[in-house]
């Protein structure tokens, strides 16, 4: 009897067909294993249909402007920017007539001999008012055609400093009589030698003012802060700084 050689039955059966292996889908429940992964991966697994996936928009820090605007009378904070600017204008100047007194001539020295720091805050307060009053025309007859304007602006307190010096030397320095105000007196002799000077000389003090602080305002406030503290402790040192007409008063 002769034996005959069987395959196994599933071995004549057909091939079944390849099954794909089955990846798992890994759902992170902890919040800390997507903080590793690069931004957009990780993120919105497990949300349902119709969820929409909020996306976080990077701020940008928009520095100030270099030529900042100071035009806005309501904006009393703005008078800081303005002060130091004025106040460093004055120290520019007193700095320049002590140490060159043959260029800037005898009364301006006198001017400061005689009335030392009460000369020096009638100097801030009337570039300070002139400030002011172009503010308020700025804001109500400028700003709404042309929005800010450094030029335009400094145009308008320039009109406004030299419309204040011919007013004031024809209804004031004048008509007020010699020896009755000190104050006037000497600027009746500064206004007879230096002429149309002066009010050139107070237009590059309403420029520098203007200039300095629309700059002032675009620094960090700590920066302004110390510049201002820094010129006011120097204006007396400078006051009091001697040449040939310290004698004079």
């Amino acid at each position: 009897m002769s034996w005959a050689m069987y395959e196994p039955v599933a071995s004549l059966a057909p091939n079944p067909p390849q099954m794909k292996p089955m990846v798992q889908m890994y759902k992170p429940e902890n919040p800390a294993y997507t903080q590793g992964l690069p931004q957009g991966q990780g993120q919105g697994q497990g949300q349902g249909q119709g969820q929409t996936q909020e996306v976080q928009v990077p701020t940008v820090v928009k520095k100030p402007a270099k030529w900042a605007d100071i035009s806005e009378y309501e904006e009393i904070n703005d008078w800081v920017y303005i002060l130091v600017g004025i106040l460093v204008t004055e120290l520019i100047v007193l700095f320049l007539v002590r140490l060159f007194p043959e260029l800037f001539g005898k009364y301006l020295n006198i001017w400061y001999n005689r009335f030392k720091l009460s000369a020096v805050l009638a100097d801030v307060l009337i570039l300070a008012l002139g400030i002011g009053i172009t503010r308020y025309l700025y804001t109500e007859f400028i700003y709404p055609k042309h929005d800010w304007n450094p030029l335009y602006f400094t145009g308008s307190a320039l009109f406004v400093q030299v419309l204040h010096d011919i007013l004031f030397y024809l209804g004031i320095i004048q008509q007020v009589p010699k020896g009755h105000n000190a104050m006037i007196d000497v600027m009746k002799e500064y206004a007879s030698s230096a002429g149309v000077r002066s009010i050139l000389a107070d237009s590059a003090m309403m420029i520098s003012s203007v200039g300095l602080a629309m700059m002032f305002k675009g620094m960090e406030g700590h920066m302004t802060a110390f510049i201002g503290i820094l010129s006011l402790y120097a204006v007396p040192y400078i006051l009091e700084t001697r040449n040939d007409y310290s004698t004079l008063a």
